[in-house]
């Protein structure tokens, strides 16, 4: 069966098969076995329900409890950096001269009580802080300052 359009037809060359401009409800009778529904039928409705588990944040609390620790201990770090520029000359020239016991001491020095472990190069320092019980088990803060 044809339709005959005009708003179509007034276009040179037509639109042919394309409907983009035509709205979905308005669109001209097809030769198509399959009705259009607005909506799905009734019986293919899908579920609200996710098919994932409820979620527990307990774990997820934890950690971040765990992470504030992190951040206070890296924060007494800063503060002395900050606070006595002859503790950040130190710390830069036992890293100049790759002495990592002494580096490691005086990152000690300024209160932390976690374990930390330290990389340099000579245009920065890395610091991990951790505070795992096992390792990977919880978090860790990974600070690297240029210097």
């Amino acid at each position: 069966m044809y339709f005959f359009d005009p708003y179509r037809a007034s276009f040179p060359g037509g639109f042919g098969n394309f409907y983009g401009y035509i709205p979905p409800l308005l669109l001209p009778p097809t030769n198509n076995p399959y009705p259009f529904y607005p909506f799905p039928p009734e019986g293919f409705r899908q579920s609200k329900q996710s098919p994932f588990p409820p979620v527990d944040v307990k774990q997820f609390e934890k950690s971040a409890n765990k992470f504030l620790q992190l951040m206070k201990e890296a924060n007494l770090f800063i503060t002395k950096i900050i606070e006595f520029p002859g503790f950040a000359r130190e710390l830069m020239t036992a890293a100049q001269m790759s002495n990592e016991n002494k580096v490691l001491e005086l990152i000690k020095s300024t209160g932390i009580a976690i374990p930390v472990r330290t990389s340099f190069t000579p245009d920065s320092i890395r610091i991990t802080f951790e505070n795992a019980d096992k390792p990977g088990k919880c978090c860790h803060l990974l600070m690297t300052m240029k210097w």
